[in-house]
């Protein structure tokens, strides 16, 4: 079985998106409501994908990390 890691077109998207909001990994982490741990892994790409943390992390950026445009706002 091969495990499947997070895109790095979604992981550079949520670095670029939370450098732009001036957010912390921590701040990030508490407005997504997701362990600070599990999205620093998912940083430096450690983090297998993970559709739950992507959709919560979409919301906490308004940038879309699943399917087609990653890394664009929601319309």
């Amino acid at each position: 079985i091969t495990l499947k890691m997070i895109d790095t077109k979604a992981v550079d998207a949520i670095k670029r998106r939370r450098a732009e909001l001036k957010l912390t990994q921590k701040d990030l982490a508490n407005k997504a409501q997701v362990p600070e741990a599990q999205l620093k892994n998912l940083e430096v790409g450690k983090e297998l994908h993970n559709p739950q943390l992507l959709t919560k992390l979409q919301r906490a950026l308004g940038i879309k990390l699943l399917g087609q445009n990653i890394g664009e706002a929601f319309k």
